[in-house]
């Protein structure tokens, strides 16, 4: 199976210094906060090689939950601007439309069965900003989202030779997650369509080894840190014990508003890794900490996967 490529959602300018000390070479951005891949590329331009992936995404979703949306003219000159003025591989997401307000997604996905409108009109409206970036010279991922018509993958292969797909994370079980996955792969299998595919929001261990991604995203290397938790595998960052059940990970919270929660053999473990107790109240050090655990992770996966294939799970698609 080829190699994923984990890509690190930049949660903040405060943050950036973090993943350049722990040599991190992928890095999506929003457009919703551009301001913060403005800075990077400033302060990176200088000395730029060019040895970096970038995924620049439209920040739909965190537009959405605001009650407002992105202009696509505004975003695509953006994106020229942005890969006229920075090195490296650059690659863009197309402006997807998720459909419904705020608040109304659980509704939504819950009423599909009976009435699926608002669903098949939001793939509609994304599928039509794909046509618009493409006449734009822009050739975007595009993304198809846990609860659309298979009709709409069908559709974007013919485009694009790169595509998302987007579990419901705020929706659905894992279970249910589980199950679109394979649904979704297995078709992508048995139809012989040869496309990359970006996992948006995927970084569970078990999933990031199962399927045949090309890259995936997510926010937790930062989220898990500025809550106070830390993660743990056997045998240090250096030479980690990962194994396919994923059971010598743990994630341990250290926050200081948490009492005892962190035992003395814990506290030895990170200090041969170079960190204190003291560190382990400190948010950025966690931060790096978790950072550090993803690079393991992402080299340990790779590894496995050189002798490792997807198989369907033959259900009938």
């Amino acid at each position: 199976m080829k190699p994923v490529k984990l890509y690190f959602a930049a949660g903040g300018g405060a943050y950036m210094s973090i993943l350049e000390k722990c040599g991190v070479r992928n890095l999506l951005f929003s457009y919703a906060y551009s301001d913060i891949l403005y800075d990077w590329i400033k302060r990176k331009e200088p000395s730029d090689d060019g040895n970096f992936n970038l995924i620049i995404d439209s920040g739909a979703f965190t537009v959405w939950r605001k009650g407002k949306e992105v202009n696509i003219q505004e975003y695509i000159n953006f994106l020229h601007q942005i890969k006229n003025s920075c090195k490296g591989n650059i690659r863009v997401v197309n402006l997807d439309v998720i459909p419904g307000k705020f608040g109304e997604t659980k509704k939504i996905h819950k009423d599909k069965l009976k009435d699926n409108s608002i669903v098949e009109e939001a793939a509609k409206k994304g599928y039509e900003n794909l046509i618009i970036m493409l006449q734009n010279g822009i050739e975007p991922i595009h993304v198809f989202h846990q609860g659309e018509s298979f009709k709409w993958l069908d559709k974007m292969v013919e485009k694009v030779g790169y595509i998302g797909i987007s579990p419901a994370n705020d929706v659905y079980t894992y279970i249910n997650k589980k199950k679109w996955l394979d649904d979704v792969f297995d078709y992508l299998e048995k139809h012989q369509i040869k496309v990359n595919t970006h996992g948006f929001g995927v970084w569970s261990p078990n999933i990031l080894l199962e399927y045949p991604w090309t890259s995936c995203d997510s926010l937790s290397w930062l989220m898990l840190g500025v809550y106070g938790n830390v993660y743990y595998v056997k045998g240090g960052y250096k030479t980690p014990q990962f194994n396919r059940d994923f059971n010598t990970i743990k994630i341990i919270p250290v926050s200081q508003k948490r009492k005892n929660t962190i035992n003395p053999s814990l506290i030895k473990y990170y200090e041969k890794e170079g960190y204190t107790e003291a560190d382990l109240k400190d948010t950025k050090k966690r931060v790096e900490i978790n950072v550090k655990f993803f690079l393991a992770l992402e080299k340990w996966i790779n590894k496995e996967k050189e002798n490792f294939s997807y198989s369907t799970k033959n259900r009938l698609l």
